[in-house]
């Protein structure tokens, strides 16, 4: 097939499963979102504008290869993960629960060994469950189940990528939202999305 081609059936792919990710969104947590008729309606033009775009990016990326529908995949279920935990404070397990499934095989056909797969797992679960039960209430135990995910995508050393470029951009974000007064310290921050952008950055890193 043509590049050209891919490029069409992937954005198409994705212009498709924009308004699909934004009915999960919408309708996977149990209670409705705090975000009012403006909020709903700019996070339904976020998902559906972006998520073509993400898998053109994808293309852009890896071109024809076999890892270009992975990256979609992790791409749209980083953008679930990321948008809810935004909106309601929450990682699901009814997300969460079959990405762990599937993570192993995915990681596998992306090129990771078991061995790296299980390590990778090991350092991402261990470091945010050190976390939450160090400075408990800022971790939450949907975080630490997210980290596991992560880790078998990711792999190792991708693992530690992953939490280097979680650290570098929420540590300074959390910051700006304490000093513009934003948040206080006693408001939770969502951790989910930066740790998904870390997992990303993670996945690309070549």
């Amino acid at each position: 097939m043509p590049d050209g081609a891919y490029l069409v059936v992937y954005a198409a792919a994705g212009a498709a499963l924009g308004p699909l990710l934004d009915w999960l969104i919408r309708t996977l947590p149990r209670q409705p979102a705090q975000l009012g008729e403006a909020g709903l309606r700019a996070r339904r033009i976020v998902v559906c504008v972006g998520t073509p775009l993400l898998f053109l990016f994808a293309w852009a990326s890896y071109g024809s290869g076999a890892r270009t529908p992975l990256l979609a995949l992790y791409e749209a279920l980083f953008l679930v993960i990321a948008a809810i935990d935004l909106e309601h404070r929450l990682v699901l397990n009814r997300v969460v629960f079959p990405a762990m499934a599937v993570a192993p095989v995915t990681a596998l056909l992306w090129g990771h060994s078991p061995a790296s797969i299980a390590l990778g797992a090991a350092i991402q679960f261990s470091f945010f469950l050190l976390n939450a039960w160090v400075f408990r209430g800022s971790v939450a135990a949907g975080d630490v189940k997210l980290a596991l995910v992560l880790g078998m995508v990711t792999g190792y050393p991708g693992a530690i990528r992953a939490l280097v470029v979680t650290g570098l951009v929420a540590g300074p974000v959390s910051a700006a939202l304490l000093l513009l007064r934003l948040r206080s310290r006693r408001d939770f921050i969502p951790f989910a999305p930066f740790m998904v952008l870390g997992a990303f950055v993670a996945l690309l890193w070549r």
